[in-house]
């Protein structure tokens, strides 16, 4: 939960972009074939009869495969889904999903920051828009990173935007 200090408004959330998602979910799409294949090929090269007792014990190993990877894909779905910053017209909230019950908030205030980087690397990151975000601070923990950040050209712009409307009011 978020807590806002009082004239606190959130302009903008920062997530993960959706194709890191799907590199992930293809991941475990393909680990749900991977026993399938492995019967096919083991049924081609040794002709191997398929029995009764075979049959059910390969469904119910086959059943826990797929439970477990189902499993997986839960956990990389919620690391992606509550990964976020979250930025409000006085600070940046840095909200980090590390697994299913493990979960590290920081922030900082829009004028500790010193400089703000991003990177984009390769041609389908190019192409998609996705990258990663660097902050600088001049607190104790003085980088703050979300890796495949969506956008980040614009997100770098509007953070720039903020620091500058907030040293100019004051």
């Amino acid at each position: 939960m978020i807590y806002l200090e009082p004239n606190e408004k959130i302009l903008l959330e920062v997530r993960k972009h959706w194709f890191i998602f799907l590199i992930e979910a293809l991941g475990s799409i393909i680990a749900v074939f991977i026993p399938l294949v492995f019967l096919f090929v083991l049924n081609f090269f040794y002709n191997i009869p398929i029995t009764i007792p075979l049959f059910t014990l390969f469904g119910f190993l086959y059943s826990g495969w797929v439970l477990l990877i189902w499993i997986y894909f839960f956990v990389v779905w919620t690391d992606y889904y509550l990964d976020v910053w979250v930025i409000t017209n006085e600070r940046i909230i840095d909200i980090n999903q590390k697994g299913i019950f493990n979960r590290e908030i920081s922030s900082f205030h829009l004028n500790r920051i010193q400089d703000v980087t991003i990177e984009i690397s390769g041609l389908i990151a190019t192409f998609l828009h996705f990258g990663t975000l660097h902050v600088q601070t001049a607190g104790e923990k003085r980088e703050f990173i979300i890796k495949g950040a969506n956008k980040p050209e614009e997100v770098k712009n509007f953070i720039l935007k903020l620091c500058k409307d907030e040293y100019d009011s004051k």
